[in-house]
């Protein structure tokens, strides 16, 4: 054992044996021939705060014993590096790594003055404006080879070559000749350029990627390959004198006329080595697999990319979720950034825009997000590229937090893709999440009127709605004002909302998560029914299922006597459609006869508010609904007529119409509607 004098590193276990069999889990050191042990995959650093002499001797027990079972490194378990780790790395996509003419590479800047940390190669024709990372392709300092190895049995773990010398002893044997395969490529790149492009090679320094497959055990197939980079501190001039590929003659460089023999005796001595490992940019895959989902190339077009929208997206493609397309036609303003998933930046540009292209190179085998800066109800520009992205998608998910974008999902898009809207409430408490059923079976307006049934009818919701304005104005303009919305709070629900799309069944959910003042989320999910559509005249009346059986049952109570009471529900005057969600029962002071319903008025104006308010306003007095005994029809009668003539003009000055429902045995119902003279429909209620 050795230990360390500035206790920075693992104490060193040597097997000093001479006879000691070469097995998995041994480091050869710099100072070799004694194989180093590895005891522990813990960091020394978090090992030695609870450090033990026990702890030592049970690891190297445990060591010597499952490695004479043969039981130390499992069938299951990764093989083990060829190269010990270094702490510079490479990132490069697995794509594009054999295109090595192609690539560029350069340094990233690091804090450590003349400090290499990390490597960046991409595509010179993936570099816009002929920059990476603030620097022109002829600023570039490297030339990448790659080079493909025979395969290996895995076991030791070697130290980094420190040479190319080094290198060929590692890697050269009978059937592979290290040297003589980079002494043949610099050759070939010289024969294939032109002076001036010569030239320029000349003085690169060279970026070597080694390609080194393994295999389990000796003579089975290679299961895995693993990839080591190492740069050199010679150009590739130097490299080539090195290893005898050429000299330098008169300022030019001639092949070596030698004997192979004599070329062979120059093995790269001079050229020295700084080992660095190999990373893959993420891709799909790779990001699916480390959020623990599947990788889902879903069409996706999102609506709305402000603060919850663009940091809902981004943590969906951070788990490899979705082929997006932005739509918005907002910019980015200083006061958004509070919030915003972009930076500051971004401020004037495009939110869309901006986000598409700060997301673009998050997965390296997918392509970039796609963007359009426009109003998707008042396109200027771009209607039949909304239209096309809209129509070809799989999920669209209204996240703009407008009421009239809702509307236009659940009424006018035109797609084949599942609807989805995402907000929150005024203040930032509630994040709430409709999805229609696979089989728009209950549209997103459906569900809106459900979800103000909810927060109506739920008394642990009463906030949810705030009384008054909120927000902070941040410029001159009567709508300049912005919500009072902390990020963490915005954050918390992105997070869960992402989640939710991700988790999505082929049926319909109206959920909201409650984010109280101790930070505690409650999920609140509403009861669904059915929706019953009828068309009546220019009206499209739809009412919830649970309001026609609460009619049937306050109806068979009162039999043989009339009953009634007050709709109420929600109204779109643009798309002509009224939906009714409640039904408010007789007041006492109602007058209930055998022939006879006249409806009180008792409580009943504080419970109409109650509804209207407690939902901010988007749930209305809609009309009236009585009942006829058994023995009569649901056709009305000259009081009824009456009746809804005094409702049509009661609801004139609005611009609204008229609803009345008269209810019979059986579930039959008669419904008049209109403005003025009333549009029949006779139905059954479901």
């Amino acid at each position: 054992m050795t230990f360390g004098a500035t206790d920075r590193d693992l104490p060193d276990a040597r097997a000093l044996r001479d006879d000691f069999p070469v097995l998995p889990h041994q480091n050869r050191k710099a100072d070799a021939p004694p194989l180093s042990l590895c005891y522990t995959e813990v960091p020394y650093a978090d090992l030695k705060r609870r450090w033990t002499s026990s702890f030592l001797l049970d690891s190297l027990s445990n060591w010597l014993r499952l490695s004479a079972k043969g039981k130390l490194h499992q069938a299951d378990q990764p093989l083990e590096p060829f190269l010990d780790s270094s702490r510079e790395v490479l990132i490069v996509s697995e794509q594009i790594l054999q295109e090595e003419e192609q690539l560029v590479v350069l340094p990233v800047p690091s804090p450590r003055e003349r400090h290499l940390e990390a490597l960046v190669a991409v595509k010179q024709a993936d570099v816009e404006g002929n920059k990476i990372l603030g620097r022109t392709i002829d600023d570039l300092a490297f030339r990448v080879a790659v080079v493909d190895c025979p395969v290996r049995t895995h076991g030791i773990i070697h130290r980094s070559p420190k040479s190319l010398a080094d290198l060929d002893s590692l890697l050269s044997d009978e059937a592979f000749d290290f040297t003589a395969t980079l002494r043949s490529r610099l050759r070939s790149w010289k024969a294939g350029l032109e002076t001036e492009k010569l030239a320029k090679l000349r003085s690169l320094k060279l970026l070597l990627v080694l390609s080194l497959p393994k295999a389990r055990q000796p003579d089975e197939a290679a299961e895995t390959t693993e990839h080591r980079a190492f740069v050199t501190s010679a150009s590739v001039e130097e490299i080539g004198v090195d290893i005898g590929a050429w000299v330098v003659h008169d300022g030019h460089l001639v092949d070596w006329a030698g004997s192979d023999d004599a070329a062979n005796e120059n093995q790269g001595e001079k050229t020295l080595l700084d080992g660095i490992r190999v990373m893959w940019t993420l891709t799909r895959s790779n990001a699916a697999a480390l959020s623990g989902r599947r990788p889902a190339a879903i069409k996706s077009v999102a609506v709305g990319v402000g603060a919850l929208g663009s940091q809902v997206v981004s943590n969906l493609l951070c788990q490899g979720f979705g082929a997006w397309t932005f739509i918005d036609h907002d910019i980015l303003l200083p006061h958004n950034t509070v919030r915003h998933e972009l930076a500051a930046c971004y401020v004037g540009m495009s939110k869309a825009q901006a986000l598409a292209q700060s997301l673009a190179p998050l997965l390296s085998d997918e392509e970039p997000p796609r963007f359009i800066h426009d109003d998707i109800l008042q396109p200027e520009r771009c209607q039949e590229e909304i239209e096309a992205s809209m129509e070809s998608a799989d999920l669209v998910i209204d996240m703009s937090a407008s009421l009239a974008v809702g509307r236009h999902f659940a009424f006018d898009a035109r797609t084949s893709g599942r609807r989805i809207s995402v907000f929150l409430n005024p203040t930032g408490t509630d994040l709430v999440v409709l999805a229609e059923p696979q089989d728009r079976s209950l549209d997103l307006f459906d569900l809106e009127v459900q979800y103000y049934r909810l927060i109506a009818t739920n008394a642990g919701l009463s906030g949810h709605f705030p009384n008054g304005k909120s927000g902070l104005r941040y410029s001159h303009g009567c709508r300049d004002v912005s919500a009072v919305l902390p990020l963490d709070a915005v954050a918390t629900h992105a997070a869960i909302a992402s989640r939710a799309v991700q988790d999505l069944r082929t049926d319909a959910i109206v959920s909201l998560w409650h984010l109280n003042p101790h930070s505690e989320i409650q999920r609140i999910n509403a009861p669904l029914a059915a929706m019953q559509l009828m068309e009546c005249g220019e009206w499209r009346l739809r009412i919830d299922a649970r309001v026609s059986t609460a009619m049937v049952e306050e109806r068979a109570k009162k039999l043989q006597r009339e009953t009634g009471g007050v709709l109420i529900g929600a109204i779109d005057t643009e798309a002509r459609v009224l939906a009714v969600v409640g039904a408010i029962p007789s007041p006492p002071d109602s007058r209930e006869e055998n022939t006879l319903y006249i409806r009180g008025s008792r409580g009943l104006s504080a419970r109409v508010r109650a509804w209207n308010e407690s939902t901010g306003g988007n749930l209305v007095y809609l009309g009236e609904w009585h009942s006829h005994p058994d023995d009569a029809s649901t056709d009305p009668s000259g009081d009824d007529l009456r009746l809804f003539d005094h409702l049509t003009s009661y609801m004139r000055p609005a611009g609204l119409p008229a609803l009345m429902v008269i209810l019979g045995a059986d579930r039959r119902a008669t419904v008049l509607i209109g403005k003025s003279s009333p549009v029949r429909q006779d139905t059954v209620l479901q």
